[in-house]
């Protein structure tokens, strides 16, 4: 069976379901990571297989995990993960660093669990977000043309219309993180 793909906020109305979640590695204590999306933050216990993999994982990680919702003793949720492939993560780009400080668990969290932010400063001058975002919007840009060029006038019309959304989306996503550093 599929995971089905959620935001972490809504995790408590999955109890017992297999579900995927990704986000941004905050902390990991034992084989307990803590992962937040934006809505909230999870705690993703590995377990089994998965376990090995505790050393492979930094704070400031992007994560993508699928697994099984679980009740904790303490009446949180979490995330149990127990094959390695169930777990596919990617460096922060920029080579980023993530600093950890204590903090009481959140809802959702084990007692284990701990809070972090990213350290802007850690970014320096040389990162390539920018760069790559440019060269998507670059890319976009000329498939428009070309699309533009070949097409009919229907065919024009949805690509301008696609090209708009797509466009906004980037915008977006690129205001969330430039928000996102902003306020770490």
């Amino acid at each position: 069976m599929a995971s089905q793909v959620i935001a972490i906020s809504a995790l408590t109305e999955h109890v017992g379901q297999q579900v995927r979640v990704g986000g941004t590695v905050r902390a990991i204590v034992g084989d307990i990571v803590t992962v937040d999306d934006g809505t909230g933050q999870a705690a993703v216990r590995l377990d089994g297989e998965a376990a090995a993999l505790e050393g492979q994982l930094q704070p400031g990680d992007l994560v993508n995990v699928s697994g099984t919702v679980e009740r904790t003793a303490a009446g949180g949720v979490e995330v149990v993960v127990a094959a390695s492939t169930d777990v596919v993560s990617m460096p922060l780009p920029g080579g980023a660093v993530a600093t950890t400080t204590s903090g009481a668990p959140g809802p959702g969290q084990s007692d284990g669990a701990t809070d972090s932010s990213i350290d802007p400063a850690a970014m320096g001058s040389d990162s390539r977000a920018p760069v790559v975002a440019a060269v998507v919007l670059l890319g976009l840009a000329s498939m428009s043309l070309l699309a533009f060029a070949f097409a009919g006038r229907d065919r024009r019309a949805r690509a301008r219309a696609a090209a708009t959304r797509t466009v906004a989306a980037l915008r977006q996503r690129l205001a969330r993180a430039r928000t996102a550093l902003s306020h770490s």
